[in-house]
C-alpha cells in the first residue's frame, strides 16, 4: 500500500527543484541518519529538534560529488499538499538568522541517508500496522527509483560513506535552515 501510494506523490515532489519539498510537524522534530542502520536499530542515528514547522524545501549543493552536502531550508508555514504544489519556490526573507551551529552528527556506512520527520514516520509506520523496516526500505527505495530526493516526509540521497555533520541556523529561537555536509575534519 505505501509504495503505490506514495510513487506518484513522490515523482511529482521530485518533477522540478521548486517541488522538492517535504513537510516538518508539530513537534518541529527531525530523526535519520544512514537508513539501513535506524533499520537495524531501535532509534535513530540523530535526532534535530527545534525546526520550524511547515514546508520546507530541499536541495543538493553539488549532485555530481559522491559526498553531497543537502541543504534545507523552511518556506512556508501550513501543511504539504502534493496534488496542488505552488508554481514556484516560495522565498521567505529572514532579517535575522543565527550563525551555523552544529546541531548533530551521523556516519554513513550503506550509502543511502537522510532525514525524516518525526511526525509524519511515526503516523506512516503505524499506518503500515507498525512495521518500521518495511517504511524504513520503502523511503530509501525512493532514492534508488530514480534519485528521489523528496521522500514527502523528509529527504534521503545516497552519498559516500562516511561521517557527516548537521549545522543549522536559526530565526526568533526555530531552525529555518539545515545543512548536512560530509564531515572531512
Amino acid at each position: 500500500m505505501l509504495r503505490s501510494m506514495w510513487r506518484e506523490r513522490v515523482k511529482l515532489l521530485n518533477s522540478s527543484p521548486n517541488t522538492q519539498l517535504f513537510e516538518v510537524g508539530p513537534s518541529g522534530t527531525l530523526v535519520g541518519g544512514d537508513i539501513a542502520l535506524c533499520k537495524a536499530q531501535e532509534g535513530y542515528a540523530v535526532s534535530v529538534i527545534g525546526l520550524k514547522p511547515g514546508i520546507w524545501h530541499v536541495a543538493l549543493s553539488d549532485s555530481t560529488s559522491d559526498a553531497k552536502t543537502v541543504l534545507l531550508r523552511w518556506v512556508a508555514p501550513g501543511s504539504l499538499n502534493p496534488d496542488n504544489l505552488p508554481p514556484s519556490l516560495p522565498n521567505p526573507v529572514f532579517t535575522t538568522v543565527s550563525p551555523p551551529q552544529v546541531v548533530g552528527a551521523y556516519t554513513v556506512d550503506g550509502g543511502i541517508h537522510g532525514l525524516l520527520d518525526r511526525d509524519s514516520l511515526t503516523q506512516l509506520i503505524r499506518v503500515e500496522r507498525n512495521n518500521r523496516d518495511y517504511v524504513l526500505e520503502a523511503i530509501s527505495d525512493y532514492w534508488l527509483w530514480g534519485k528521489n530526493l523528496s521522500v514527502q516526509v523528509g529527504f534521503v540521497v545516497g552519498s559516500a560513506d562516511g561521517p557527516y555533520k548537521i549545522t543549522a541556523r536559526k530565526h526568533n529561537g526555530l531552525v529555518v535552515e539545515l545543512s548536512v555536509i560530509p564531515d572531512t575534519t
